[in-house]
C-alpha cells in the first residue's frame, strides 16, 4: 500500500542515515528486497545541469542504480573528474579520483549526502529554480513593511536590486543538453539581435567592468567577440582554447576553436571564460549542430562553424577572474569583495590580520 509523504520521507531518511547500512545489510541478507528507486521520484530535475563523477562501491546502491538517480534527476555522470566537476560521489576504496576531487576543490559526497541531494526538491518537484525570478521581482510584503518602520536606507537598497528601465525575461532549459542548446532557447527573446552570454560560474572583476569592455570592442568591430584569459598548460582540458593571431591592444583575430583540447594538443594557452558577445548568425549553426555525447549541443563547436563565414574575435579582459565553481575560487571571490566592500571592508581586514598572526 501506498504510505503519505510524511512516512515515506522518515523511511527515507532511515535508509540514508551512515548507522543504518548495516541495518540496511541485513535485511539484504536475509532475502528483504525493494525498489532502489523508491522515494527518489520527487528529485527530477534537481540536478539538472549537473555533472557528477562516481567511485568506489556505495554501501547500499549499485554503481548502474546511483547513475539511473542521478540522470532521473537531470544530471550527468562522468568518467573522470575535472573543474567541471559539480559533484564526486565516493564509497569504499575511491581511489585516484577522490584524490583529484580534494586536488581541485570539488565537493565530495558519500551514498548519504547523494541521497539527501536527490530528496532536497521541495514538494512541487521544482527545487530552487524559482530563486532567482524572486530575487529580482518586487517584495511588496517587504517594502511596505519597510516603509513602515521608516527604514528608508533598507528600502532604497531593496529597491535597487532591480533596476530602472530593466527588463527581466526568464527562459528555462528544460533538459542539460549543452551550453549551444541554452543559447538556442533564448533565440524567441532576442531575434536578429547581437547579445551577450555570462556564465554565473566565472566572476570577473575588471574596471571598466569586463562586459563593458567587450561591448565597446563590439561596437568597434562589430562581429563576435569571445573574452579569453592565459590557462595553465595543464588547463587547457578544462577550455575551450583558441588559435588566435593579434591583431591590436589585448585584440587577437581567431583562427580556430578546440574544446578541452589535452595540453600536448591545444593550439595556444588562451582559454575561453564565460563572457561572450554573438552575433544572432550563431543560432543557425547551433541549429545545424549534430548532438555529441548525451545529446549535448556545444557552442564551441557552433563558434568554429560561424567562423567560416564572419569574424571572430578573442578579447583579453583587463581584470581578475574568480572560479565560483569551484570552492576555492568561491572562497577568493568572497574575500576580495569584502576586502572592498565599504561596510565591512576595515572590520574584515583587521579580522583577516588577526587571523593570520
Amino acid at each position: 500500500h501506498d504510505v503519505g509523504p510524511i512516512v515515506a520521507q522518515s523511511i527515507q531518511q532511515f535508509f540514508a542515515e551512515p548507522h543504518n547500512h548495516e541495518v540496511i545489510a541485513t535485511l539484504r541478507g536475509a532475502g528483504v528486497h525493494w525498489p532502489e528507486s523508491t522515494g527518489l521520484q520527487q528529485s527530477a530535475g534537481i540536478l539538472a545541469g549537473k555533472t557528477l563523477v562516481l567511485t568506489g562501491t556505495l554501501p547500499t546502491l549499485s554503481r548502474d542504480a546511483a547513475k539511473d538517480h542521478i540522470e532521473a534527476a537531470g544530471g550527468k555522470v562522468a568518467g573522470s573528474v575535472s573543474k567541471k566537476t559539480d559533484y564526486v560521489v565516493a564509497g569504499v576504496e575511491a581511489g585516484s579520483k577522490l584524490d583529484k576531487a580534494q586536488q581541485l576543490g570539488v565537493a565530495i559526497l558519500d551514498e548519504a549526502g547523494l541521497l539527501a541531494l536527490l530528496a532536497s526538491a521541495d514538494a512541487s518537484g521544482q527545487g530552487t529554480k524559482r530563486t532567482v525570478e524572486d530575487h529580482f521581482d518586487k517584495a511588496y510584503e517587504l517594502e511596505t513593511e519597510l516603509e513602515a518602520r521608516g527604514k528608508k536606507r533598507v528600502l532604497e537598497l531593496v529597491q535597487s536590486i532591480r533596476p530602472a528601465g530593466v527588463n527581466f525575461i526568464y527562459i528555462r532549459q528544460a533538459e542539460a543538453l549543452g551550453l549551444g542548446h541554452a543559447v538556442l532557447c533564448a533565440q524567441p527573446v532576442v531575434g536578429n539581435e547581437p547579445f551577450a552570454v555570462i556564465l554565473a560560474d566565472d566572476l570577473l572583476d575588471g574596471k571598466p567592468a569586463v562586459m563593458k569592455q567587450m561591448v565597446d570592442q563590439y561596437g568597434y568591430y562589430q562581429c563576435s567577440i569571445l573574452g579569453v584569459q592565459q590557462v595553465a598548460p595543464e588547463e587547457t582540458a578544462s577550455y575551450g582554447i583558441v588559435d588566435a593571431t593579434p591583431m591590436a591592444e589585448r585584440v587577437s583575430r581567431v583562427n580556430a576553436i578546440v574544446e578541452k583540447p589535452q595540453p600536448e594538443d591545444a593550439p595556444s594557452n588562451l582559454g575561453v571564460v564565460g563572457r561572450y558577445i554573438l552575433t544572432p548568425r550563431i543560432f543557425h549553426h547551433i541549429q545545424e549542430l549534430k548532438p555529441g555525447a548525451g545529446g549535448e549541443l556545444q557552442l564551441t563547436d557552433a563558434i568554429a562553424a560561424l567562423l567560416k563565414e564572419q569574424q571572430v574575435l578573442a578579447y583579453a579582459f583587463d581584470g581578475v577572474r574568480y572560479d565560483c565553481g569551484s570552492k576555492l575560487g568561491y572562497l577568493q571571490a568572497t574575500v576580495e569583495y569584502a576586502l572592498k566592500h565599504p561596510e565591512v571592508s576595515e572590520e574584515f581586514g583587521a579580522y583577516l590580520k588577526k587571523r593570520m598572526c
